[in-house]
C-alpha cells in the first residue's frame, strides 16, 4: 500500500537487520489471542487502519485499482 500511495513501485524488497520468526502459528484458525481477536479479526482491523490513514491523507483508495484489490481481497 505505501509503495503504491508512494509511487515507490512494485517490484521491492524489505529487508532488516534483525532475524524474524512466527510467534504465532501461520494458521491460527478460531484461536483467540491475548488481545480478544482472532487472526481474522486482527486483519480486518488492520485493513481499516490502513483506509483510515488514507482517507486522512486525501487518497481516495476506491479510485485506485491496485489500492482497491488489496482491500477487497
Amino acid at each position: 500500500m505505501l509503495a503504491l500511495i508512494n509511487q515507490i513501485g512494485t517490484y521491492h524488497a524489505v529487508i532488516d537487520e534483525c532475524i524474524a520468526a512466527h510467534v504465532r502459528p501461520i494458521t491460527s484458525g478460531n484461536k483467540i489471542y491475548r488481545n480478544g481477536l482472532t487472526a481474522p479479526q486482527e486483519m480486518a482491523r488492520l485493513k481499516r487502519s490502513c483506509q483510515s490513514y488514507l482517507i486522512a491523507r486525501g487518497t481516495d483508495w476506491m479510485q485506485n485499482k491496485e489500492l482497491r484489490t488489496i482491500f477487497e481481497s
